[in-house]
């Protein structure tokens, strides 16, 4: 009907009297990620995990661990609709300079992640760059960067997402490394090929 809805606060197990950032919640609606820094975490702000349980209530909250969190500050939490992809904006594991975005893997059921991979220039600079979310179609991605801003601090970029074959492609360490390769089309538009 073209109406917002009221807000609810998210319960107590999530909103806790720390600060508690960004939110990204899975396709199924049965996980919620979501940034804070909470005390007992691995540093700043860390990412943890909560999910529904059989009531439909948020339960079993659970700290990504020492994978994904590290001392300094881990935010932005954007799960890929498959469930399993996490990418997230960290100033404590190997950036560029500033916050970088990362993606880390699910590799099992016991909150296990792979060691995250920073996704590279140029999404990553050596400005802030946070906020990495992918559209519903999978074709288009949305970030927020300090890069080269021209409205304040942080500037709105959109990227565009293109499968190709990993044969096709020249010249690309970082798809060898990451699974990703990004490309410049013309200034100020991002192209991200991956073969995922």
């Amino acid at each position: 009907n073209g109406k917002v809805s009221e807000f609810n606060k998210l319960p107590e197990i999530i909103n806790s009297p720390s600060w508690e950032g960004k939110i990204s919640i899975t396709p199924d609606e049965q996980e919620l990620y979501f940034s804070s820094n909470r005390p007992g975490g691995f540093g700043g702000k860390d990412i943890y995990k909560v999910t529904k349980d059989e009531s439909g209530k948020w339960s079993n909250l659970q700290n990504l661990g020492p994978s994904v969190n590290t001392e300094y500050d881990e935010d932005a939490p954007f799960i890929h609709p498959n469930n399993k992809t996490l990418y997230f904006s960290s100033n404590g594991h190997n950036t560029m300079g500033g916050y970088d975005i990362f993606n880390s893997t699910k590799t099992d059921a016991n909150n296990n992640w792979t060691e995250p991979a920073n996704i590279g220039y140029p999404i990553n600079t050596t400005s802030d760059d946070i906020g990495f979310v992918i559209s519903a179609d999978g074709n288009t991605a949305y970030l927020s960067s300090a890069h080269n801003s021209q409205f304040g601090k942080y500037d709105i970029y959109k990227v565009v997402l293109h499968k190709t074959i990993f044969k096709n492609m020249d010249n690309c360490h970082t798809l060898k490394e990451n699974n990703h390769c990004f490309i410049f089309y013309e200034k100020g538009t991002l192209n991200l090929d991956t073969t995922s």
